[in-house]
């Protein structure tokens, strides 16, 4: 009854929001259904005793969207399959549907939806409420303002041997939320002030102490800018400064370090459980008449959060300059990125770590057919102890370096196309562990190697394929080699309807250990009838020969795809 009601009101609020734009309703269509259906079956075979597969399955989901008047937007998905036969309506998301009608500069939100301020204020959270959008196309001054709900209370389950799922069936307090952001200037010269407010309601549900799950509130102010200040140089900061209770239940207190919170009335009450914190991010470029040069830090305390904020990651100093140039009439780009990074940043835990990254990029257009790009990066970070608890030292440091280069050359005709591509990387890694006397270094490197040469028919839309592979793996106890070629041929039919093709791979393996060979043959079809209908049918067969013994497997695929 309660969902009748909503959809009552939503249809009249927006056909008074709509009064004003009736012609564009009219060119909309009253009710549509989009979206596909997908089934799929597998067959799969082995004379391997270990066989974790079943021998077969099958698949069948959908996913739709019923629009009315291009303005509500209901999701529906079902999935059906071997294991699984119960119809999932998109369960909650079902339920969370909302409206969003445009007027000129203003967009009204009504319902489930989202709205984003910035990162560290209010960001991916949908709230079931109102929100407005006011954006004049030559005003320098923007608004945003919205009021919701964010989360609805769950109660306390006590925990119950007839069902196990309680033990993960947390309550929830009920939690309402509103902000706005204004916005004075344009894209190059803007300034953004940002206020958020959410707090749960401690009366919405009864918790036992020992649950853990506490009644919080949350007031955010954040500032955003960015200015060009001057044709070259770009400057951009953001703050933010969150406070944050988190239980509401405590005693009031009077803020000895943060005085001005004793002043917020409704929007903030310090408690004994309040803390403080800040995000803080600037960044700065400069364009050259040959270069640009950019630099950026970013820091954020520990104990920074906001209720605006599914994910955030605290605790966190970052350094970082990049530079990029291109050269010689516009033939060779180089670019090159450098970084450090730390957390710990009050001292708090036992052990700091520090990340170092280092990259460097650079292509080279030799002509039309020939470009040739190299890559470098050196990884690096330790861990280093801050709290001397234990009389042994403690010491962790990990280095790793890549090297690649890939090249391609295309040449031919129109009738007949051409191209090689060659791809060489190489990785070498190393770990020093040290506790007290005890000191592990374990070092690996990996190198890869492929050639590929590519042929392509036009006229008889006729494709070949010929690849060599070449990989060399190294550790301290394992010493790997595998090569081997690939081969793939296809073809288009019936007016490009369908394609067939064939593909197989040989593949040795020499190690220390173990020595073996792998056959793999796939064969494969795209059938696509109309844009409605499409099939797909393939097989593939492996065998795997080794030391030990032989294994073959067998798997067919019938996959069928139906889009409204």
């Amino acid at each position: 009854m309660l969902n009748k009601s909503i959809v009552i009101i939503f249809l009249f609020l927006t056909r008074i929001v709509y009064a004003q734009d009736v012609e564009q309703i009219i060119k909309n269509k009253p009710l549509q259904l989009t979206g596909s259906i997908n089934a799929n079956a597998t067959f799969y075979s082995t004379n391997s005793d270990g066989a974790q597969r079943d021998p077969f399955t099958w698949l069948i989901n959908g996913n739709f969207n019923l629009s009315l008047y291009g303005v509500i937007d209901a999701p529906i998905s079902f999935l059906f399959s071997k294991d699984n036969k119960s119809l999932d309506a998109n369960n909650d998301a079902f339920k969370q549907f909302g409206i969003s009608p445009k007027y000129k500069s203003v967009t009204l939100h009504l319902g489930y939806r989202n709205m984003d301020f910035s990162q560290y204020t209010m960001s991916g959270i949908t709230f079931l409420g109102t929100g407005v959008e006011y954006e004049p196309m030559n005003s320098i001054v923007k608004l945003k303002m919205f009021y919701g709900r964010f989360a609805s209370a769950k109660q306390y389950k006590s925990i119950s041997a007839y069902d196990p799922n309680a033990l993960y069936d947390l309550p929830v307090y009920e939690r309402w939320g509103y902000g706005t952001m204004i916005t004075v200037g344009k894209k190059g010269q803007f300034f953004d002030l940002i206020l958020f407010k959410a707090e749960d309601n401690n009366n919405s549900i009864s918790v036992p102490d020992s649950i853990g799950v506490k009644p919080a509130e949350n007031f955010v102010i954040g500032i955003n800018t960015r200015n060009s200040i001057t044709k070259n140089l770009n400057v951009k900061l953001n703050y933010s400064l969150s406070a944050f209770s988190t239980d509401t239940r405590q005693p009031e207190i009077e803020q000895k370090t943060y005085t001005y919170s004793n002043n917020l009335g409704f929007l903030f009450t310090p408690r004994t459980s309040s803390q403080f914190n800040n995000s803080f991010q600037l960044a700065m470029d400069y364009n050259f008449n040959f270069a640009m040069l950019g630099l950026s830090y970013k820091r954020v305390d520990p104990e920074y959060q906001s209720l605006g904020i599914s994910f955030i990651n605290n605790d966190i100093e970052e350094f970082s300059a990049n530079v990029a140039t291109s050269l010689f009439k516009n033939k060779v780009s180089v670019s090159g990125n450098f970084g450090t990074q730390k957390n710990n940043l009050d001292h708090s835990q036992i052990t700091t770590n520090k990340r170092f990254i280092t990259s460097f990029n650079c292509t080279y257009l030799v002509n039309k057919k020939l470009n040739i790009t190299a890559s470098y990066s050196n990884f690096s970070s330790s861990a280093t102890p801050t709290q001397i608890q234990l009389v042994d030292s403690i010491k962790y440091t990990q280095a790793t370096s890549n090297f690649g280069i890939t090249s391609n050359y295309n040449f031919g005709t129109n009738d007949i196309q051409q191209g090689i591509n060659l791809l060489a990387s190489y990785q070498n890694g190393n770990t020093l562990n040290q506790s007290g006397t005890q000191v592990t270094d374990v070092s690996n490197s990996f190198l890869n190697t492929n050639l590929m040469y590519r042929l392509g028919f036009i006229p008889n839309s006729i494709s070949l394929f010929l690849s060599v592979n070449y990989s060399i793996f190294n550790t301290s106890n394992l010493n790997t080699t595998s090569y081997g070629p690939t081969l793939g041929i296809s073809k288009m039919m019936l007016k490009n309807k369908l394609n067939i093709g064939l593909n197989t791979t040989y593949l040795i393996t020499d190690s220390n250990t173990d020595n073996s060979s792998l056959l793999n043959l796939r064969l494969f079809s795209d059938y696509k009838i109309n844009k409605h209908h499409a099939f797909r049918i393939s097989a593939s067969f492996l065998n795997k020969t080794s030391d030990i013994n032989t294994i073959n497997q067998f798997q067919g695929n019938i996959a069928y795809n139906y889009i409204l």
